[in-house]
This record gives structure tokens, sequence and C-alpha cells, in this order.
């Protein structure tokens, strides 16, 4: 290696063009697109760096004007005709850009951005892909009720959560055949738990959540014959248990009010303890939520919340909850679930949940009080929510809505 930063400090061209064929010559490069151009292209500039002391701040114009040419000669040298002036645009931006943090696996991860978060993203899966393609990467989860598939890395640790569509609770390709009745139709999951990442904006910490297409491998449950498959793929969180492993009473207030109002946001029909894991820093306990797949449902029924009694739950609201919640949006909540393709059914009854939390926190309500709106106190007794479902058939103004929950409220109070 000093081989070649002293080559790049006398000849940039042909440092560059070895270091290149370096890469190019390991086996994590597999096949090239852009985000593996980025990748490689990270790896370089911090050689560059080093070779040329640009890690001295002091000509940040000089700095760009270079990176930006290794760029462009990096993909001279590779041959790459199919970056376009638009991607290479962001890819100059984000690989030029002084205060951008590198996350996990050394990838740009800037989460206030929307492009660069989008590039994070891709790389991740591409990651994943990389990993289907040996043998035993895969690993069926014992627990649950679908099928659920841990995702190894070289180390042989877990990085990654697979639910197929077609293994679904209730599918024909179940691999556990467990539940015959499940609580939704099997092969919408994989969507909704894509959908409750979205919605949650890295609140309560649901794990990134994409959709992956087109997944092959011997270790799932294929049938017959190799099929491709389609499903949500989770990023893997390192855990010391769920909370069904330890009393409530270590996990923070805070914790617990986040993950409650994503569960009425989402109307999860499925928030148990085993779908809260438990993190642990230090002294610090952590829960992360998971399994969304019985999330947004297109009929009301009956829910269950594992925190609905927690001590925690029956704590006021702090100043920056209550302004987070009247900020909620059900409308853009709304758009992003159409652009995933969610019902149109599970769209307004999120509105209407989104509304009648909005409404009940401004009149003081605790995340108890309000579990207990949408909660049954029998499974034959409609519980409050669904009177105010009944109440807002046919009003599809927002203002109209959001005063006529405002009123339901306070009708509760007197």
């Amino acid at each position: 290696m000093h081989r070649i930063v002293l080559i790049i400090t006398v000849n940039v061209d042909s440092g560059l063009t070895l270091l290149v064929n370096f890469f190019v010559g390991t086996s994590f490069f597999l096949y090239w697109d852009v985000v593996r151009f980025q990748l490689m292209v990270i790896r370089l500039l911090e050689i560059i760096e080093l070779a040329c002391g640009l890690d001295s701040g002091e000509d940040a114009h000089r700095e760009t004007v270079i990176k930006v040419g290794v760029i462009k000669r990096c993909g001279e040298i590779l041959g790459i005709r199919s970056l376009k002036e638009n991607s290479f645009k962001k890819l100059t931006d984000s690989l030029t850009c002084s205060d951008q943090p590198v996350g996990q696996f050394g990838l740009v991860n800037v989460h206030n951005n929307v492009s660069s978060q989008q590039q994070y993203t891709e790389s991740f899966q591409e990651i994943v892909r990389l990993r289907l393609t040996v043998e035993d990467s895969v690993e069926l989860c014992k627990e649950g009720v679908g099928g659920t598939y841990f995702i190894r890395d070289e180390q042989n640790d877990f990085i990654a959560v697979f639910k197929p569509c077609d293994e679904e609770p209730g599918a024909l390709l179940n691999p556990k055949n467990i539940i015959k009745k499940p609580l939704m139709p099997p092969g919408g999951g994989a969507i909704r738990e894509v959908a409750a990442y979205l919605l949650d904006k890295n609140r309560a910490g649901v794990p990134e959540t994409v959709f992956l297409r087109n997944v092959i491998h011997r270790q799932l449950n294929n049938g017959d014959r190799m099929i491709p498959k389609t499903g949500s793929l989770q990023r893997f969180v390192p855990n010391i248990g769920n909370a069904g492993c330890m009393g409530s009473s270590i996990f923070s207030v805070g914790d617990v009010h986040n993950i409650g109002l994503l569960d009425i946001r989402l109307l999860n029909l499925d928030r148990n303890a085993e779908n809260m894991l438990i993190t642990k820093n230090g002294n610090d306990f952590r829960l992360v939520p998971i399994d969304h797949t019985y999330s947004l449902p297109e009929t009301f029924g009956y829910i269950y919340y594992e925190w609905h009694h927690w001590r925690q739950a029956k704590i006021p609201f702090s100043q920056q909850t209550l302004q987070w919640i009247s900020n909620l949006n059900p409308e853009a909540d709304a758009k992003i679930l159409r652009e995933l393709g969610i019902p149109e059914a599970a769209i307004t009854l999120m509105k209407l949940s989104t509304i009648l939390l909005k409404a009940a926190a401004s009149c003081g309500f605790t995340l108890f009080q309000i579990a207990s709106l949408i909660t049954r106190r029998r499974m034959t007794e409609p519980c409050q929510f669904e009177k105010f479902i009944a109440l807002a058939k046919h009003q599809y103004s927002l203002g109209v809505l959001e005063q006529l929950a405002l009123e339901f409220i306070h009708s509760l109070k007197q």
C-alpha cells in the first residue's frame, strides 16, 4: 500500500490505474454499478487524501477539484459509460462533502438527505445480495409463525432479516404451517414492514427496512423448484432478548411512548413482548420495535398492546413529544402509503387513528388513555375509536375530521 501511495504522489494517473485494478481483483466487487463504483471511490479517496495531504482542510476548493477528477478518471479506467449526468452529480456531491459521516460498511449515511439515504439503503441491499450468493448464509428463524430468515455476513454474524411474501403465515409455502387463519391475509406483510419503517421516520427506531425482489436461495422454502422470491429486508439489530425477558420497569418512558404512538398510528394488531427487542449499552436498556406484518389493517378489530398497562404509558407526554404529535401530517403519511400500494381502506383507518391521536394528546390524554380509546374492553363491545369511525363516515375534509375528533374527545371528558 505504501508503494501505491508513492506512485500516486509521483504519477496520479498510473497510481489510480493500479488502485482500480487492485479493487477489481478483489472478490467484493463482483460486478459494477453506481453503488459499487461509489464504494470503491470512497476507499480510493481515503488513499488519495493520504498521498496528497488533503486532510488539512486548508484548501477546500483544491480538495474538491482533485476528488471530482479522481471520480471521473476511475470511471474512465473502468469503462463505465452508464453514469448519467444527474447520477454523476449526485455521486460527486455525496463524495466531496467533507461534513458527511460515513456509516457502517464505509457507506455514505446522511439521514437528513433523501438521495444520500437512498444510496445508503441501496448499498445495504447490494451487500445482502452478495451474501445470498453464498450457500450457508441463510438460516430459518425458529421463532415466530412465518418464514423469517437470518442472513449472515462473512464473520457468521447476522446482518439482515428477510421475510418472503409467499412464506407469510397462511401462505402456501409457509415452512411452519402453524396458523391456518392469520390476523390478515398473507402476501401483504412485506409492504407493511416497509411502511412502518417509512412512517416511523426513526422516531421509535424501526430498523431500516426495504422491499427486496428476485431473491433466489436454496435454503428458502422453494417447494418443488427454485423460484425468485420477493419480501421485506430489515437490518438485523443485535439484542439481548425481547421485552418478555425482563420487567417493564427498566424501559425508558420515551421508548414506550414512541413505540406506543407508532402502534396507534399504524393500528398494529400484534404488539406483543416478542416484537420489542432489547438492546443494552452500559446500563442503558433500549426497546426496538420489529415485526409490523399485522399493521395497517383494512378493517378494524380487536387490538392488544403489550405496553398498554405499563407504568410509562400512564406518564404524561413531554412538551417535545406533544409538539411532535401536533406536527403529524396524516395526508402526507397517506401519500407515502399510496405510493407503496397499501389499500385505501387501510389508509383511511390510519388517517382516522392519527387524527384522533392528535386530538386526544392536545386535550391532555396520556398514552394509556389514548390506547384505551382504541382497544375493546370486551371482545364484542365496540371501542370509542369504532364509534368515531362511524361518526366520520362520508367526511373527507381533513379540517372537518380534525374538528370532529376534538368534539368527540371533549364529549368523553364531560
